[in-house]
């Protein structure tokens, strides 16, 4: 079997990401992934001796705690649905065994944060743009328009810990269908802390 093309770095930091905040030790980790908990280090530190198969092992653990690696190893998204929620497989050359779990897309405004903030993405007073996309046929139009001039209503999009994910805001934009223009309006208008000043 050829190697796959996983990002080892990228995901090391989801593996620690995920198991942090599912409060989890190396230890109860390499329990749920039946491998030693030196491996579960090994794949954290991103280090070529962890097997693609013990990588796996660990990827389909953290994907039982209802963890989505949603742009495979190719960022270092992750996103978060609860174990009971249904989901799908995709072919996903960038993961350990080809394969990720895929979870439903509501193509809504409400899915739109929602998927925007698993790449990262803090909407500061974000009930004031679901208030506005519901009360508007066009959500997409209104969530836009918003995230460009909404400062005026106290609403803004900020970096959390200002790390940039762009490569992953523009794979679950994708379907959504936005112009490249509108993605590009919208990475723009996405802060870092040090410009979280007050208005």
């Amino acid at each position: 079997m050829k190697p796959t093309a996983v990002n080892r770095h990228n995901l090391g930091r989801q593996i620690a990401a995920a198991r942090a905040i599912a409060g989890w030790t190396r230890v109860q980790l390499a329990r749920a992934a039946n491998l030693g908990h030196a491996t579960v280090k090994l794949a954290e530190d991103g280090d070529d001796t962890a097997s693609d198969e013990a990588l796996g092992k660990i990827c389909r653990a953290i994907e039982g705690l209802g963890f989505e690696f949603i742009d495979g190893t190719a960022s270092i998204s992750l996103a978060f649905h609860g174990p009971e929620k249904e989901f799908g497989v995709t072919a996903d050359p960038t993961m350990p065994g080809y394969v990720r779990r895929l979870y439903p897309r509501t193509l809504d405004a409400r899915g739109l944060m929602h998927d925007l903030g698993a790449c990262g993405v803090e909407i500061e007073n974000e009930q004031i743009l679901l208030a506005q996309c519901a009360a508007t046929t066009s959500w997409a139009d209104t969530f836009f328009r918003m995230a460009a001039e909404g400062r005026k209503s106290g609403l803004r999009f900020f970096w959390r810990n200002d790390v940039k994910n762009e490569d992953g805001v523009r794979h679950v934009l994708k379907p959504y269908r936005f112009d490249t223009v509108t993605v590009d309006n919208l990475l723009r208008n996405i802060l870092t802390s040090d410009e979280r000043r007050p208005e």
